[in-house]
C-alpha cells in the first residue's frame, strides 16, 4: 500500500508542474457561439476562452481606423501611383464579446469567458505559418509571392494589444485596381494567420469498482407450556445467507498515438486489481467471510424445572418440591448486513499543440464607412492642382525583420527629415522617434507631411533625412550618413529603415549533467559582438540545473564581416571562475562545464 501511493502522488505531481500554463480542454470540445469559438480552460471548468472569428484593421486609441489607400495623380503620368498602408489585428469587437459571454453563462450557468485564447506563433517547420498577405495586386508578377515594393512587420499579431503592419507603394495601374476592388463586398486585399494553441488531452484512463454485500438474517421461534409432569416444546428456526460481489475494470488507452508513458499506470492496475480480488473472496479474513451464527436456543434460556433455593436445601432436607407450570414464547430476529466499497481512477494526460488558420478579407470596408472616414481614409490627390495647397505623405517604416532583438541591442531610434533647402527659402526641418516599445506591438511606420508652398518646380518632393541608431549603453549612436552634416537624398514614398548591422539569430544550449559533480551552481553566458567598431556586450544568459528551460534563442547584430564570440562564467560553491572568449560560429553554440581539475586550477589561483 505504501508503494501503491507514492506511485500514485509522482503522478498527481506531473499535473501539478504544469499547472501554470494556460491551456484547453481537448476533450470538452468546442462551443460556437454567434460564429466564434469557445474553449475551456484545462484547469477550471467553470473558465472559458474565444477565438477571434479572423484579423481586421486595427483601430487607435481614438476609435480611428488605421489605415489608410492614397492615390496620387499628376498631368504628365509621370508620377502617378500610390500608397497602401494598414495595421492588422486579430481581436474581437468588444460588443461581440459581451455578446458571446451573456450567451455563454445562459448555456452553462457560473461559466465565465476570462479573455482570448493564448496563442503561439508558427514554428520554423512551417513554412505557410504566420502572417501573410495574400493580394493578386500586391504579389509579384510571378504571382509566388509579395514583391519588393511592399512591407510586412514581423510576425502574426497573436498577443493582446500586438499588431502587424503591411505598406506598399503602387503604380498608378495597381493604385487604381485596389481602390476599386474595396468598395466591392470582396476585396484584392486577404490577411491570412496559422498559429497554435496548446490543449491538454487525457491519454491513459483506468477505473477499478468493486463492491460486495454480505446480507445475513436469522428467525428463531421458541414456544414452551409446562403443567405438572409434562413438557411440550416447538423450535422453528430459519437462517439465510445471502453475498453478491462484483468487480468492474475500465480501461480508456491512447498513450501509444499520443507518445506517452504509461507502463507505471498498467502495473500499478495489475497490483491493485490482484489484491482487490484476493481481498473480495477470501471466505476466512475478506469481505465475504460469513457472520458467526446465532446460537437458535441459548443454555438456560428455558428452564425446565424450577430448583429448590439453597435455603431449603440447608435447612428442609429432601423435602419434595412440586413443579410449578410455566409458559414461555421466545421470538428471535437478527438481520446483519456488510456493505463493502473500493473505488480507484488512474489518468494521464498530456498537452498537444494544436493549430489553427484564419483569414479575413477587406471587402465592404468602404461601403460601411461614412462620407467624411472615407475622404479620410481613402485619397486621391492630383498632385498638378493648387500648388499652394498639395501635400505629399511620405512614409518611413522600422523593417519588422529587426522588431525581434530591437530592445536587446537599441534603445530607440531617430529620424531628422527637411524638405532639400530650396534657396531663399526657410528650411522646414522635423525629427521622428521610433522606441523598442512601438516596434515591437507593430506600430513601426510614421509618416510626415511636405507641402508644396507654391513651388512651381518638382524640387517640393524631394526631402532629406538623417538616421541615428541609439545603442544602448553608449553616448555616440550609429550614424547614416556617418557625417552628422551630411544627409541622404530622396524623393520615394516609403523609406524603409534597416540598421547598417547584420542580423543572427543564435541558439545557446547548455549541457548541466555533471553541475553536481563539479559544484557548479550557474553558469553565466555572456555574448559580444562588434558594434559601429567597438566591442559591445549584448546578452547575459543565465542557466542553472534547476532550470526547466536550458536551450535559449537570442537575436544579435554585428558590424558586417564582424565575428560574434562569447565567453562563460562558471560559479561554484568555491568561488567565481571567468572562461576566455570564444568565436560563435553558425547558429548554434553548446555549453559544456569545464574539467574538474581546471576549475580547481583557476580557483587556486584566485
Amino acid at each position: 500500500m505504501i508503494k501503491l501511493t507514492r506511485k500514485i502522488l509522482m503522478l498527481a505531481g506531473v499535473f501539478l508542474v504544469n499547472a501554470g500554463f494556460a491551456a484547453v480542454d481537448y476533450d470538452a470540445g468546442v462551443l460556437t457561439i454567434q460564429g466564434v469559438q469557445v474553449f475551456r480552460d484545462a484547469q477550471d471548468s467553470n473558465s472559458y476562452y474565444y477565438l477571434p472569428q479572423y484579423p481586421r484593421v486595427a483601430t487607435n486609441s481614438a476609435g480611428d481606423f488605421e489605415i489608410l489607400l492614397l492615390k496620387y495623380l499628376d498631368a504628365s503620368n509621370d508620377n502617378n501611383g500610390g500608397i497602401f498602408h494598414a495595421l492588422i489585428e486579430f481581436t474581437l469587437p468588444d460588443d461581440v464579446r459581451d455578446s458571446v459571454a451573456n450567451e455563454l453563462a445562459d448555456l452553462r450557468p457560473g461559466a465565465e469567458l476570462i479573455g482570448a485564447l493564448p496563442l503561439l506563433q508558427a514554428d520554423e517547420e512551417d513554412p505557410v505559418g504566420g502572417f501573410r498577405i495574400i493580394s493578386a495586386t500586391l504579389s509579384g508578377t510571378d504571382g509566388g509571392g509579395v514583391n519588393s515594393n511592399v512591407i510586412t512587420s514581423g510576425p502574426a499579431p497573436l498577443a493582446a494589444g500586438t499588431k502587424s503592419a503591411v505598406a506598399a507603394h503602387l503604380s498608378q495601374q495597381d493604385a487604381t485596381i485596389l481602390m476599386e476592388s474595396l468598395t466591392g463586398a470582396t476585396s484584392d486585399i486577404s490577411v491570412a494567420i496559422r498559429g497554435y494553441y496548446e490543449a491538454k488531452v487525457k491519454g491513459y484512463n483506468a477505473v477499478i469498482t468493486a463492491s460486495m454485500d454480505t446480507v445475513y438474517e436469522h428467525d428463531s421461534i421458541i414456544s414452551s407450556y409446562q403443567k405438572g409432569y409434562t413438557k411440550r416444546q416447538l423450535r422453528d428456526v430459519v437462517d439465510e445467507l445471502v453475498q453478491d460481489g462484483a468487480i468492474n475494470i475500465e480501461v480508456y488507452d491512447r498513450s501509444e498515438a499520443l507518445g506517452i508513458e504509461s507502463d507505471d499506470l498498467a502495473k500499478v492496475l495489475d497490483l491493485v486489481t490482484d489484491k482487490i480480488t484476493e481481498l473480495m473472496f477470501n471466505a476466512e479474513t475478506g469481505w465475504s467471510r460469513v457472520p458467526t451464527p446465532e446460537v437458535a436456543v441459548a443454555e438456560d434460556q428455558i428452564k425446565g424445572r424450577l430448583d429448590q433455593g439453597w435455603f431449603r436445601r440447608t435447612f428442609l432436607g429432601e423435602e419434595d418440591v412440586p413443579y410449578y407450570t410455566d409458559d414461555q414464547f421466545v421470538l428471535k430476529r437478527r438481520e446483519d448486513i456488510r456493505s463493502n466499497r473500493f473505488y480507484l481512477n488512474l489518468s494521464k494526460s498530456t498537452s498537444i499543440k494544436l493549430p489553427f488558420d484564419s483569414t479575413g478579407n477587406l471587402g465592404g470596408f468602404y461601403n460601411a464607412l461614412t462620407e467624411a472616414q472615407r475622404e479620410r481614409y481613402f485619397r486621391v490627390i492630383a498632385l498638378d492642382r493648387d500648388i499652394d495647397m498639395q501635400a505629399r505623405e511620405v512614409f518611413f517604416q522600422v523593417d519588422g525583420e529587426i522588431a525581434e532583438g530591437f530592445s536587446n541591442t537599441f534603445n530607440n531610434l531617430a529620424i531628422n527629415v527637411r524638405q532639400t533647402p530650396v534657396e531663399d527659402a526657410p528650411i522646414d526641418s522635423r525629427q521622428l522617434i521610433f522606441d523598442s516599445r512601438s516596434i515591437t506591438t507593430g506600430e513601426a511606420t510614421q509618416s510626415l507631411n511636405f507641402y508644396r508652398l507654391g513651388d512651381a518646380s518638382d524640387a517640393w518632393t524631394n526631402f532629406e533625412y538623417q538616421v541615428a541608431w541609439n545603442l544602448k549603453g553608449r553616448d555616440t549612436p550609429i550614424r547614416e550618413p556617418k557625417n552628422a552634416n551630411s544627409w541622404v537624398k530622396s524623393k520615394d514614398a516609403i523609406i524603409a529603415l534597416l540598421p547598417p548591422l547584420t542580423r543572427q539569430n543564435v541558439m545557446f544550449d547548455v549541457d548541466v549533467a555533471d553541475f553536481a559533480d563539479k559544484d557548479i551552481v550557474a553558469v553565466v553566458v555572456q555574448v559580444a559582438s562588434i558594434i559601429d567598431g567597438s566591442p559591445m556586450f549584448v546578452e547575459n544568459l543565465r542557466f542553472r540545473a534547476a532550470d526547466a528551460e536550458l536551450s535559449r534563442e537570442v537575436t544579435l547584430f554585428s558590424d558586417p564581416e564582424e565575428t560574434l564570440a562569447y565567453r562563460t562564467i562558471w560559479y561554484t560553491r568555491q568561488g567565481e571562475v571567468r572562461d576566455g572568449f570564444k568565436s560563435i560560429n553558425g547558429g548554434f553554440v553548446f555549453v559544456f562545464s569545464p574539467a574538474a581539475e581546471w576549475l580547481a586550477e583557476q580557483l587556486n589561483n584566485g
